[in-house]
């Protein structure tokens, strides 16, 4: 059944003289139960976050499409995507399916600003995900996510695979509900999304964990085929030689200027999600003994994130004599040389 057909079918249900309720029923039956054919050739990845900035994703979906998939990707693009991307993209084997970010900064309850973000969020991947898989015809074998998010991303996918009898892959960062709790969340809303992410695990038909440690606590928890995936560095990721770094340190530097130190001082770079999980203010003490130490640093901390602001309104405060910090927010392709430039990074 084309595409075309779908549509036809979708606007005759709107039209029927029925009320609202049993059209709605009607049209999601059919969209969900309709006959269609499972490619095992095809891979599903979600990830709730930016594309352009998943460097792991990335790698999983080059692994998956050397090892013959086509993969579907779908997350935010909210910055260019990476440039190996391009290839893939161009001879078909790579398709990227742009999902809807939500805010609701309008919103001044934190509590209610969730619940209808995670509506909304249910509502725009679960229509995304039926119409790609209308549109192509089939279903994939296989659906990889990426946690945390877990809400309500991890509840889409197994609903999904569980009407289209695909197998339901969770690739473990961390945990959304530790991170929740570091975050002074809703006290119920933490216990509810602690029970909820540990069924998920249970439920899943395999598990990628990025540590050894994280594994036995999944294991602990009652989840099943579960493989540790080490982060692996791509090829792009090299030291930069010393032309290399002073070319790349004066084009970056006409856009951040602060940079433009970096040609005389050593230059530390660390990335951060900006998140409560992660204290950076351990590194703005260790600045301060530098400081105090007299030593001339350049520092460039690159990311984004909800405590961004705090942090550098905290380092303006700062008296840092020879030491300048930076935060700035680098394209994909210029991030990897930053790292190859830095005297000392993570």
């Amino acid at each position: 059944m084309s595409f075309s057909a779908i549509a036809v079918v979708c606007i005759l249900s709107l039209l029927t003289p029925a009320p609202i309720v049993v059209k709605a029923i009607l049209l999601l039956g059919f969209i969900w139960f309709y006959p269609r054919q499972q490619d095992a050739s095809l891979a599903y990845v979600l990830v709730l976050g930016d594309l352009g900035h998943s460097p792991r994703t990335y790698n999983q979906c080059a692994s998956l499409i050397k090892a013959g998939k086509k993969v579907v990707l779908f997350g935010f693009l909210e910055s260019s995507l990476p440039p190996c991307s391009a290839n893939y993209i161009k001879n078909g084997s790579l398709q990227i399916v742009s999902l809807s970010s939500f805010r609701c900064g309008f919103i001044k309850n934190n509590l209610l600003r969730y619940f209808v973000k995670t509506v909304l969020q249910t509502i725009t991947i679960s229509s995304t995900l039926v119409f790609s898989s209308i549109k192509s015809g089939s279903a994939p074998a296989h659906f990889l996510v990426q946690n945390p998010p877990s809400i309500p991303a991890l509840f889409v996918v197994y609903i999904y695979c569980q009407l289209y009898d695909c197998k339901f892959v969770i690739d473990w960062h961390n945990y959304g509900y530790s991170i929740m709790r570091v975050q002074k969340a809703n006290a119920l809303l933490v216990k509810i999304a602690t029970f909820y992410e540990k069924l998920m695990m249970r439920l899943s038909d395999s598990n990628f964990t990025v540590t050894k440690a994280m594994k036995t606590e999944l294991e602990s928890q009652g989840a099943q085929n579960i493989s540790i995936l080490y982060d692996k560095p791509h090829p792009r990721f090299q030291k930069l030689e010393a032309d290399e770094k002073k070319e790349f340190l004066q084009r970056i530097s006409t856009s951040i200027p602060e940079l433009k130190g970096a040609l005389e001082k050593p230059l530390i770079v660390s990335s951060t999600s900006w998140t409560e999980d992660e204290d950076f203010g351990i590194l703005l003490d260790a600045l301060k003994i530098c400081r105090d130490r007299n030593l001339a640093l350049t520092v460039a901390i690159t990311g984004k994130g909800p405590q961004k602001d705090f942090y550098k309104q905290q380092i303006e405060k700062l008296d840092m004599k020879n030491i300048e910090i930076v935060t700035p927010w680098l394209e994909i392709q210029d991030y990897p040389k930053l790292l190859g430039a830095a005297t000392l990074g993570d």
